[in-house]
């Protein structure tokens, strides 16, 4: 009788897993999520639908009751990559980088897709880790030499280093594959800015602004190579532009009161520098554009 009862449970849960499956494709989230608890509810070590129910969730903007499932998927099949990739995330946005971290790390290196490579390498950079991040940039390229995120992430180590000009091949590499990668352009302009080379890197900066106008550190960099070449007010009216895009930024503000000072404007300079202490500042030294480019895994 027991094992004509767990034959019946395991029957309604695979039945009730399918039918989640069948609405989270149609993108019914809410047909799905009570499909799903029904399987869960018939066979809690089903492991399809606890991690599609943490995916469910997620989507619908319910972080913390997705962790738990995610957990307890994690826990049913510890190697199954895209639980752990979407699990880190989850951990990471909830303020929990060191478990994210040790999450990632404790995935088998050889079982490392291009995604897993890329949250190990953010997040150890985050982590301050930044010689262990370039190594795990460079595995990464060679397992994947082609990667246009990979090219972009060898681009940045290049640049941290303070070797432009040997960035440039890999930005250049990761847009032959991917002409839309924004990071690429926005890192080949900076290094470009970096190198004094003002006129060939502004129309680098202004194709991230082309694409993704709330770039302010494609903003911020642009106003700096207009401002080396000696627009002032041609650079000053990029960072009006911009903080009319994204309003209450501490980096722009900063800029703008560094301009101020350079065009003589000593009270705007100061309030400029007020609101700069005032807002909260990310330090990250990581582009936006990267650190969004990978994360591109699709559940």
């Amino acid at each position: 009788m027991l094992v004509l009862v767990c034959c019946l449970l395991a029957q309604s849960a695979t039945s009730s897993y399918k039918l989640g499956l069948e609405a989270y494709s149609r993108d019914d989230l809410t047909a799905a999520e009570a499909y799903l608890k029904q399987a869960r509810r018939a066979d809690s070590r089903l492991f399809a639908a606890r991690f599609l129910l943490g995916a469910a969730l997620i989507r619908m903007n319910r972080r913390d009751e997705a962790i738990p499932e995610l957990e307890a998927a994690h826990r049913l099949d510890p190697r199954h990559a895209d639980v752990v990739k979407l699990l880190a995330i989850q951990y990471k946005e909830s303020g929990r980088q060191i478990e994210s971290l040790r999450l990632l790390q404790r995935f088998p290196a050889a079982a490392r897709d291009e995604e897993l490579y890329l949250l190990l390498i953010e997040g150890n950079q985050d982590a301050g880790s930044v010689d262990e991040a370039e190594q795990l940039v460079r595995q990464a390229l060679r397992r994947y030499p082609k990667s246009p995120r990979v090219n972009a992430w060898m681009g940045f180590e290049m640049r941290e280093a303070g070797r432009f000009r040997d960035a440039q091949p890999y930005l250049r590499k990761a847009l032959e594959t991917d002409p839309e990668l924004l990071a690429a352009y926005f890192l080949m302009g900076d290094v470009l800015l970096r190198e004094e080379k003002y006129r060939d890197a502004i129309p680098w900066l202004r194709k991230v602004l082309e694409k993704e106008p709330r770039d302010e550190e494609a903003a911020i960099d642009l106003s700096r190579a207009l401002a080396g070449l000696g627009d002032l007010q041609g650079a000053l009216a990029e960072l009006e532009r911009e903080a009319g895009v994204v309003p209450e930024n501490a980096k722009l503000a900063l800029e703008m009161s560094r301009l101020y000072c350079r065009l003589g404007d000593r009270e705007r300079a100061h309030s400029q520098a007020e609101n700069a202490a005032r807002l909260r500042r990310s330090e990250s030294r990581i582009p936006t554009s990267l650190r969004n480019d990978g994360r591109q895994a699709r559940w």
